[in-house]
């Protein structure tokens, strides 16, 4: 069953139809992808508001490219080229690069060649079911809904009849039209390990037939023409690991099938590329070998025919430059046919061909340079040289020191204001075909001058090498193949050199590093092709033998800071998945950003030699790891078309060229453009990591920032991870939390109620996938250790209640006590209610609080036995000690205290005290209760006199 919040299940299949020489090409591929909730992405790219410039063509894309809105232009553009239209209710749309035409309605979707629309011509495309084998599930008709250039059918199925339970969807775009399918979960337990299935059924007066992979099939017309062909399944999962998939076709059921038990998802069913057109040269002739060398920048692909007659030069050659919008929109017509302007007979112009935005370099290596045959050379052509798009020769480039049979433009590479130019047969000294490069700079020697500034030489070459057999280059970096070197004992085991610009100082193009196979062998011929893209290299060693196959061919991935800094160590063996003996996998190479082409003409696919090519992708498998994620293969092969002789891409554009027949034409030659969605799937999201921390706080701390954790992913940076609190134990409180470059830190408060020892805060960090983890960070709380406060009464003075008494009970007022955090417990000594002795004792009071924290104060109960008060005057009192005669006088509001002499007679008292500063006396007759007493201040001076007739009623406040 199907429960809201679930996580969902995207199954994907791009259906991608495209024109191809009169006949339709339908390429598949399925997605699936899972998550917990729907997102929307927001783009951080701010619009560039800096006016644009006149530009045009690849000049124009580069500007938009550079300020990062190239992307959404052109979704833009397409968005509204290819949108969908409503009428007599359904959906239709056109896809004018394809010349195709589409129409969907809530059970079906139905597209035709635009012009042929009749009812039997129509492919349809109807979903049935989902699920698994033995328990598919039936689905219903759908609601229509409809944005810009996509369409989607919500689905529900019989036995849910009111909840959409499967998404199908359509966008129609320059490469095709892409099919896909959202499924909410698994639709049903699988306990019998079914593979996961996606139910069609197809429409239309076609034949079909299956691939003999069985991740494609051929859509054929009644007399046997191809019509359209589908195919490209993949599937891989949330690893990048590659699920077994296949399609099976029971009559005019097509069935998508993976198996999912293996999977982790998100699991990605992909199919990557989707062939565009076939070029042809509209002039070709047998035995041109167009697509012998191929080259692409932006939008426009360079094609050599080496052997091409011109007037009656048999062999001079020349170069055919196609754009993708020549004759309508993305349609790869021919722009221009380049030849050299003093061309000869057998020159090979076209051997190698290299482009760079609107610069074009063409090898002819066997062009006689004054007396020297063979010495070779090669021509520079740009864009608007003579006109608009005319792309007119403007240099012809020699080598300084070119001699015979050097063969100079048997290979050429071009980035920016850079030319490398090889010619593998130079002699170098005694070395006969050692080779060498040559390097040209835009603006040597005047402004588009073209100039040699370098002569490139192997340290360590030797005769025979054919250095520079191969060549690219990228920005600062040169490769330079060397196919025959010898390494060891193991002659043509081939090497390639690293040269960086300024290696042993500027602009000197100094040797970085050689380049060997690991496991390299006698006569690999590892060089045989070169490939640069930044830090990456790639080298072809098409006579490799992989394992008992032998020639199967295999290329080496190389990478600038593998094992130390610019070392360009080898990172991975790149062989193709089922390879045979002498398909030559690398006799061409290509890399652009993170994927790589690697050609093998005599893959036999399904024809004997008919050629393939493999595409390679970094991350792909796992981090760094360089996977194969798809074959390579022209929809019209046949047999000895040697498709991968060579190889080009840039940005989403592949170009392979072929030695194919082309119709009577025995190896005239043609190249495919395979449109590329060259991004790799995306890494699998891993949980972000959270390493929470052990802090230590007191009861009753106020709120201090302090480090609570810290946080790292291995896809979302550090500081933009987001850390949440989930639970936190009574008494304490987290706020502000904040995150610095994955340091975690928050305003942690403790209260008194927080509990003493190991308290658990849960912890959860949130990636930009929304993947997540939990932790919990401690808080060890030890005891407050505050202090509580204590407050004593005043100090007492009572008088006992005869006198002669020796002790008084004495109840005083209760200290006042209060704490931080509990009700503290007071104990004082000697207690109240005690009995006191006469004269004056030290009460001292602790108060204690639940932690043990202590405060003490202190107070003093002075104990009188006589007291005598005047009876007119109650303000004159005087109390005495009639053991120790202290006494306390007060007169006026005056206290006198000092210490005199008393004499006990029976019950009669008496006290004297003659100090300088006055005079006390005092008498008391016990028995009579009666007493009087004098206050002399200065002496002779009588202050205060008090008369006491009744002690019994004296108050005795002193």
């Amino acid at each position: 069953m199907f429960s809201p919040g679930s996580a969902r299940i995207i199954y994907t299949l791009f259906c991608c139809l495209s024109l191809l020489t009169g006949d339709y090409a339908f390429r598949p591929g399925v997605q699936l992808l899972a998550a917990s909730a729907e997102a929307e992405v927001v783009s951080s790219v701010r619009p560039d508001r800096t006016e644009a410039p006149a530009l045009k063509g690849d000049q124009a894309i580069s500007w938009l490219r550079h300020r990062g809105i190239y992307d959404s232009v052109l979704s833009s553009i397409e968005a509204d080229r290819y949108q969908m239209q409503w009428e007599d209710g359904a959906y239709h749309t056109t896809n004018p690069s394809q010349n195709l035409q589409a129409r969907f309605t809530p059970t079906e979707m139905r597209v035709a060649v635009v012009g042929d629309e009749a009812p039997d011509r129509q492919l349809g495309m109807e979903l049935k079911a989902f699920g698994y084998h033995a328990n598919l599930i039936e689905v219903e008709p759908g609601k229509l809904n409809a944005h810009g250039n996509r369409v989607e059918i919500d689905r529900s199925t019989k036995r849910n009849p009111h909840l959409p339970v499967i998404k199908e969807w359509y966008v129609n775009r320059g490469q095709g039209l892409e099919q896909g399918f959202t499924i909410p979960e698994r639709p049903s337990e699988n306990p019998s390990r079914a593979r996961l299935t996606v139910a069609l059924a197809v429409a239309g007066d076609w034949k079909a037939r299956l691939q003999a992979d069985r991740r494609g099939l051929v859509l054929e017309s009644n007399d046997g023409r191809q019509v359209l062909r589908y195919d490209g399944l993949r599937a891989y999962d949330a690893r990048a690991q590659e699920m077994p998939s296949e399609l099976v076709l029971l009559d005019k059921r097509l069935r998508l099938e993976v198996d999912d038990a293996k999977a982790v998802y998100p699991l990605t069913i992909d199919p990557v590329f989707t062939q565009v057109t076939e070029l042809t040269a509209k002039d070709g002739l047998a035995m041109d070998t167009f697509g012998n060398s191929v080259a692409v920048s932006g939008d426009t692909v360079v094609v050599g025919a080496v052997h091409h007659a011109v007037g009656a030069n048999q062999g001079q050659g020349s170069v055919y430059v196609f754009a993708r919008n020549q004759g309508g929109a993305d349609n790869w017509g021919e722009a221009k046919q380049l030849t050299a302007s003093d061309g000869g007979a057998g020159d090979e112009f076209g051997a190698s061909v290299a482009i760079s935005g609107d610069t074009i370099v063409v090898g002819a290596p066997d062009d006689k340079v004054g007396p020297n045959a063979f010495q070779g050379s090669a021509y520079v052509f740009y864009r608007n040289q003579g006109g608009a798009d005319n792309w007119g020769e403007v240099k012809h480039l020699t080598a300084s020191d070119g001699a015979v049979l050097d063969f100079f433009g048997n290979s050429a590479a071009i980035s920016g204001d850079t030319i490398v130019v090889g010619a593998d047969s130079d002699q170098v000294g005694p070395n006969f075909d050692q080779g060498s490069a040559y390097v040209f700079e835009r603006n040597q020697g005047g402004a588009d001058n073209w100039g040699e500034v370098k002569k490139l030489i192997a340290s360590d070459g030797a005769a025979g090498d054919l250095f520079s057999f191969s060549i690219a280059i990228s920005g600062d970096n040169i490769v330079v193949g060397a196919i025959a070197d010898a390494i060891g004992a193991n002659t043509s085991q081939g090497s390639a050199y690293v040269f960086g610009r300024n290696k042993g100082g500027p602009e000197t193009w100094g040797e970085v590093k050689k380049l060997t196979a690991s496991d390299g062998s006698l006569g690999d011929s590892f060089g045989q092709s070169v490939g640069i893209s930044s830090d990456t290299v790639v080298v072809g060693a098409d006579f490799d033998d992989v394992g008992a196959n032998d020639e199967q061919g295999s290329a080496y991935v190389v990478e600038r800071n593998q094992g130390g800094v610019d070392n360009w160590g080898e990172v991975k063996h790149l062989i193709a998945s089922g390879g045979a003996a002498s398909e030559f996998l690398g006799s061409s190479v290509a890399i652009g950003g993170d994927t790589i082409i690697v050609g093998a003409p005599g893959n036999d696919v399904p024809t004997l030699n008919q050629g393939a090519a493999y595409a390679f992708q970094r991350d792909q498998g796992g981090a760094g790891n360089w996977g194969q994620v798809t074959k390579i293969i022209a929809s019209n092969g046949a047999n000895d078309d040697l498709l991968g002789v060579s190889a080009a891409i840039d940005d989403d554009t592949i170009i392979v060229g072929t030695a194919a027949t082309v119709g009577a034409n025995d190896n005239q030659g043609s190249a495919y453009i395979f449109a590329c969605d060259c991004t790799p799937p995306p890494p699998p999201n891993n949980p972000p990591q959270i390493s929470p921390a052990t802090i230590s706080r007191q009861q009753d701390s106020p709120s201090s920032v302090q480090t609570i954790a810290t946080v790292s992913d291995d896809l979302t940076p550090a500081g933009s991870l987001v850390v949440t609190v989930t639970s936190v134990p009574l008494g304490i409180s987290i706020s502000s939390i904040t995150n610095t470059n994955g340091t975690i830190t928050a305003s942690i408060a403790v209260t008194c109620s927080a509990a003493l020892g190991a308290n658990l805060v849960g912890l959860k960090v949130t990636d930009s996938g929304n993947a997540t983890a939990t932790g919990n960070l401690t808080i060890n709380v030890t005891a407050e250790t505050t202090p509580p406060t204590i407050t004593c009464p005043a100090n007492v003075t009572v008088v006992a209640a005869n006198p002669g008494d020796v002790t008084v009970v004495v109840n005083y007022p209760v200290p006042v006590a209060t704490d931080n955090c509990s009700v503290p417990t007071v104990v004082c000594n000697p207690p109240s209610g005690s009995a006191f002795p006469i004269g004056t004792t030290t009460v001292t009071c602790t108060a204690t609080d639940a932690s043990n924290n202590t405060a003490n104060c202190s107070f003093t109960v002075t104990v009188f036995d006589v007291c005598l008060q005047d009876d007119s005057s109650p303000g004159l009192v005087l109390l005495f000690n009639s053991f120790t005669g202290d006494y306390v006088f007060c007169c006026n509001g005056q206290k006198f205290t000092g210490k005199g002499s008393v004499i006990r007679k029976g019950s009669i008292f008496t006290l004297t005290h003659y100090p300088a500063d006055r005079r006390v006396k005092a008498s008391l007759d016990s028995s009579q209760n009666k007493g009087s007493a004098s206050l002399q201040s200065p002496p002779g001076s009588t202050l205060c006199t008090i008369t006491d007739r009744n002690t019994r009623n004296n108050t005795c406040a002193p």
